[in-house]
């Protein structure tokens, strides 16, 4: 797996820790708040947790983009870390979370995704640079580092701020806890003196496509429909409005029903006629994130307090409880929320809350598999 080198410290960073000054990073005060357990075993105790499968693959993406950007490698090198990384994962016996059937589904549709992206994958024009380090003054005592992803110069000076995701696309729940980032990280730039004209995610598993057509099937007039859907299904999406264009142009229902299975089964546009596959603007799915005066203060307090809270809350342990292993869905139904626990945390195998929970779980449904049993 493709790992570049290990980020030595900022000389700045050296220069205010001497005089007494707090420097804190974005992933210690999200983590804070994310899991408070995590934090502590991350930040006070330095215990390291394991990768999952789901950060190795994005590091490897990640690294590899920066190469590219960088001019030290070309985009069919995309298809390779895909591949390598896959079978690394493989031999380490590091999985994809089963689906509720206890599935693939999940593994296939990621691969079925990012294999269309390094196949499809333009690097971007104009001038750009990767992993700028920034540094934003909160106070006269507490800083905040970071590293961006990809800087994009405009030509009038200014500069815009992306992130590249392998992630799925986010939720508008979600949307202020990973915008933080963005926000502080503008913020710093725009203390160097630069203009940030815009943020935002470069969200590598969709794209954004626009087309004429009905956005319902009682509505007789055309308008310009935008969707966003994952690579690896492109085809299936868009096939109702395909199939429209095909019967527009003259072919019959059975031809364009058998010329989509194909293109479906294989995801490919290109094996349809070329009049229709015309009609459609595929590009990359860049989701911007507005920079306003409200999330700039938003972002500013959640750095200030969660620095004092970690101070707050101390050395010990009992300050530091796991996060709530339960929300409340729709309808005001309590259901269970373990997936980021036992998929994404990296300590997952060492926590013993998490281990209590999945015990205690397993037993309940043990439990009701026997009631169940009873009544036949």
């Amino acid at each position: 797996m493709v790992k570049l080198g290990k980020r030595e410290t900022e000389p700045i960073i050296k220069e205010l820790q001497s005089q007494g000054k707090q420097v804190v990073s974005f992933s210690r005060l999200s983590t804070l708040e994310n899991c408070p357990y995590e934090a502590y075993l991350n930040y006070i105790k330095h215990k390291k947790g394991e990768e999952n499968i789901y950060s190795t693959l994005g590091d490897a993406f990640h690294d590899k983009l920066q190469e590219i950007i960088d001019g030290y490698d070309t985009v069919s090198g995309l298809l390779i870390v895909l591949e390598k990384t896959l079978s690394d994962l493989d031999t380490l016996g590091m999985e994809f979370p089963k689906d509720s059937r206890g599935g693939t589904s999940i593994r296939d549709s990621w691969v079925a995704d990012m294999s269309h992206f390094c196949r499809d994958f333009v690097p971007p024009k104009g001038e750009f640079s990767t992993e700028d380090f920034c540094l934003l003054k909160v106070s006269d005592d507490l800083y905040l580092q970071g590293y961006i992803d990809l800087t994009q110069y405009h030509s009038d000076g200014s500069i815009s701020l992306w992130d590249w995701k392998t992630s799925s696309n986010y939720k508008k729940s979600d949307l202020l806890s990973h915008g933080r980032q963005l926000v502080l990280y503008a913020m710093a730039k725009e203390q160097e003196g630069f203009k940030v004209n815009h943020t935002g995610w470069i969200m590598l598993k969709y794209v954004e496509i626009s087309f004429l057509g009905k956005a319902r099937s009682n509505v007789k007039q055309n308008t310009m429909i935008t969707k966003v859907v994952n690579r690896g299904k492109i085809v299936k999406e868009l096939r109702p409005y395909l199939k429209a264009n095909m019967l527009d142009n003259g072919m019959g229902d059975l031809e364009a029903e058998l010329m989509l299975d194909v293109a479906t089964e294989k995801n490919d546009l290109s094996l349809l006629p070329p009049e229709v596959v015309e009609k459609y603007t595929i590009k990359p799915y860049v989701r911007r994130y507005d920079l306003t005066d409200e999330l700039r203060k938003e972002a500013l307090n959640f750095v200030t307090e969660k620095s004092a809270e970690f101070a707050e809350r101390g050395n010990q342990k009992e300050n530091y409880p796991p996060r709530n292993f339960w929300k409340w869905g729709r309808g005001g139904k309590h259901i269970e929320d373990t997936f980021y626990d036992n998929c994404l945390c990296g300590y997952s195998k060492v926590c013993e809350y998490i281990q209590d929970h999945n015990i205690k779980r397993l037993a309940q449904s043990a439990g009701e598999d026997d009631e169940l049993s009873e009544l036949f």
